[in-house]
């Protein structure tokens, strides 16, 4: 909320503006017109943590951006798992209220089922993370009366995350097994590759 932010932001886009505007320079492909419905998508995220703002309407416009996104991008589950994760984070921080956070939720739900039906029942996206984050979300929230009550803090935060970090895997290996789906196997094994040079 301050100048420094912003031009901290500013400064990190025009120091990677390469890698930031790639998409302008190739060729109209539809993951091409993803990169803007996302931004909107992000915006309409922002304006309702920011203003706090609850309700199903609001849940709609998150749902058809994210649904637009969904459709125009093959890996936009991967991006859309790590958004659960990042409001997973500013809700058990205590920064929006569950009222804000099932709107939020509840948008991602309908632009999934919405996105896996126009996409003809997609297997790689039934067996994603980001099914999996939306459906421990809801899990976490309908138990967030009980696990409030742990009082201390540094407690609160690791039960959730835990939580949250079990149930995401736990769900997506439980639905690929049933659905004998692997379809992933090869980004997880490039993802451990790159982590092993990283170590």
């Amino acid at each position: 909320d301050t100048i420094l932010g912003g031009t901290l932001a500013v400064c990190c886009f025009f120091f990677n503006h390469g890698q930031a505007t790639r998409v302008q320079w190739t060729p109209p492909l539809r993951e091409s017109f993803g990169y803007p419905v996302f931004l909107a998508q992000i915006l309409v995220i922002t304006y309702v943590l920011r203003y706090i703002k609850n309700g199903f309407l609001w849940s709609l416009l998150i749902a058809y951006f994210t649904t637009t996104f969904v459709l125009f991008w093959q890996f936009s589950a991967f991006a859309l798992t790590t958004q659960m994760g990042s409001i997973f984070v500013t809700f058990v921080l205590d920064f929006i209220p569950i009222r804000t956070m099932s709107t939020i939720v509840y948008g991602h739900a309908i632009a999934f089922f919405t996105a896996f039906i126009l996409l003809f029942g997609n297997e790689m996206l039934l067996t994603s993370f980001y099914l999996s984050s939306i459906i421990t979300l809801w899990i976490i929230m309908s138990l967030d009366r009980y696990l409030y009550l742990i009082t201390n803090r540094p407690f609160y935060i690791i039960v959730n995350s835990t939580l949250f970090i079990a149930g995401t895997v736990g769900i997506k290996l439980t639905i690929s097994h049933l659905m004998r789906v692997e379809d992933d196997v090869s980004f997880c094994f490039f993802l451990h590759i790159m982590l092993k040079k990283l170590s």
